[in-house]
């Protein structure tokens, strides 16, 4: 993936995780997105999810040139959680295709 991604001349970077085991403690559509919301508004945060969404979400504001580095990208991660802005985003997309 990140040799056909560098190939259409795209910044990319996979990490390599420990899927041996569910991130979050649901399965199933539903209950995956009520977990999602319980995550965003910082009802209940699964630490392997978190830290799993943290690295991935660290590499993306990097990528995008919103970070200078992984570091720097936590720190703004966990403000957008804290300050209730990832929720709030979150909400907003989803008004935006139609839902509740």
């Amino acid at each position: 993936i990140v040799a056909v991604a560098g190939g259409a001349g795209l910044r990319t970077r996979a990490l390599i995780t420990d899927m041996n085991q569910i991130l979050g403690s649901d399965v199933g559509n539903a209950l995956e997105v009520l977990e999602t919301v319980r995550y965003l508004t910082g009802e209940h945060r699964e630490p392997r999810l978190h830290e799993v969404t943290l690295a991935l979400c660290a590499e993306m504001l990097v990528l995008g040139g919103l970070a200078t580095d992984a570091n720097a990208a936590r720190v703004k991660l966990q403000a957008a959680l804290d300050s209730g802005a990832a929720a709030e985003k979150f909400a907003q997309m989803v008004v935006a295709l139609g839902g509740p």
